[in-house]
């Protein structure tokens, strides 16, 4: 009896043993995902007022740069870049050949909404029809973003046409139904 008594407490140890390495290595897990999320989230945070310029040609001047964005957004968006931009700056590494994009730190939440939604405007505008802005993106929203976009790409290959982003998900949007009056 006691011999089964005593297999039966190193088993039971070596299972407590086990159960209570694997609860630490989940703890260790969750722990790190926490301080990931939290640190997506300031990350968040912090790029909110942002935009990013893409496709505008780099000089030697960085003041050349405010002239730039603002011409931009006064003459191609007609929104007062004085009253609203608050910084401007070129990011990402110096590359030959490349042109860097740059980072405009916007005021308030309401600038930066009427920025975006005319940013659509500039392709209408010849001076600045290779000029796109879009939002300053963490990079976990740049990889949901670019997963968005990459099945939108699929489905559109495979002859789906009235595919779209909407709300972080990729929804078939129903055809606008044309009717025809007769007149006669």
């Amino acid at each position: 009896m006691d011999m089964v008594d005593e297999k039966l407490n190193t088993t039971v140890d070596i299972t407590v043993n086990n159960v209570r390495k694997d609860m630490d290595e989940c703890m260790m897990a969750f722990e790190k995902k926490v301080k990931a999320t939290v640190e997506d989230a300031a990350d968040v945070e912090r790029r909110k007022y942002n935009i990013v310029i893409l496709g505008v040609k780099e000089s030697e001047e960085e003041t050349e740069d405010d002239e730039v964005v603002t011409g931009i957004l006064g003459s191609g968006l007609h929104v007062d870049p004085v009253r609203n931009v608050d910084n401007v700056m070129r990011i990402g590494r110096k590359t030959k050949g490349r042109h860097r994009a740059i980072r405009v730190k916007i005021k308030s939440i309401d600038s930066k909404n009427e920025i975006m939604k005319g940013a659509k405007e500039l392709k209408e505008c010849e001076k600045f029809k290779g000029v796109y802005i879009q939002p300053d993106l963490s990079l976990a929203q740049q990889k949901t973003d670019k997963e968005l976009w990459d099945e939108v790409k699929r489905l559109r290959n495979a002859g789906e046409t009235d595919v779209e982003i909407k709300a972080g998900k990729v929804v078939k949007t129903c055809p606008m139904v044309r009717y025809e009056f007769c007149t006669s």
